[in-house]
């Protein structure tokens, strides 16, 4: 093989192995930062996020009458004997309670989720509040033999169920540290054409992450896998 064709292919194979090197190093410093971001301040980023947050419905943005005049004063849903079948509430702000355990999904009019936990028992939350329109959808699975669903007041407060919440309606815009809870789940901000941000709540009675979080009117908060959570103003 002549000089130039040995040039060249070492020529090539030099690219080659600087492209591998700075992929590799890309790709280290994007976990690097991603470690950086959790360990500041208990935030995910990059693909665990994406998976987390995927497929959540924009409805969770609507504006919802909340006077409850067209509430029912209780709703039952029976999922043991009615296995699939999805009911609709008049529009409200609701409270659901189990009896048993079993997996609750709340979806719009598509048929695209809205919010969904287990409810009940040790490894779910105790209730779930969230608003309701009449186009949303509850289905309940048959691990739960009751679910009973109450209207709710909206009171501005700093303590906060699983559910979805409103900022400026339900929690007053600024500056938090998130308090007092067990359990794993995670603390959602959504905001209208924004990147949602997304907080791993990780409570024991050995260790608990405290992410810090900044509330801005109009913003939505999702509250997954704990039951309840304290926001401490800072």
């Amino acid at each position: 093989m002549s000089n130039k064709r040995y040039s060249l292919l070492f020529l090539i194979v030099g690219i080659v192995v600087l492209l591998v090197i700075t992929g590799c190093r890309q790709t280290q410093l994007g976990e690097t930062e991603k470690i950086k971001t959790f360990q500041n301040n208990y935030e995910l980023v990059g693909e665990e996020k994406a998976q987390i947050v995927a497929g959540i419905s924009s409805h969770i943005f609507d504006e919802i009458d909340r006077s409850n005049e067209e509430a029912l004063e209780e709703f039952v849903i029976r999922p043991s004997r009615e296995v699939g079948q999805l009911h609709s509430l008049p529009e409200g702000r609701y409270q659901l309670h189990p009896e048993y355990s079993g997996n609750v999904y709340i979806r719009d009019q598509d048929g695209t989720l809205i919010y969904h936990s287990i409810l009940g028992s040790r490894y779910g939350v105790e209730t779930i509040t969230i608003d309701l329109k009449e186009t949303f959808t509850i289905e309940a699975d048959g691990g739960l033999t009751w679910v009973y669903i109450y209207p709710v007041e909206t009171d501005i407060t700093n303590e906060l169920t699983a559910g979805i919440w409103k900022v400026g309606l339900d929690v007053a815009p600024g500056t938090y540290q998130v308090t007092e809870y067990s359990g794993l789940g995670y603390f959602e901000v959504w905001e209208l054409n924004e990147e949602p941000r997304l907080y791993e709540l990780i409570g024991s009675g050995f260790n608990q992450t405290n992410p810090e979080v900044t509330l801005e009117e109009g913003q939505v908060i999702r509250l997954t896998g704990v039951s309840s959570l304290v926001l401490d103003p800072m």
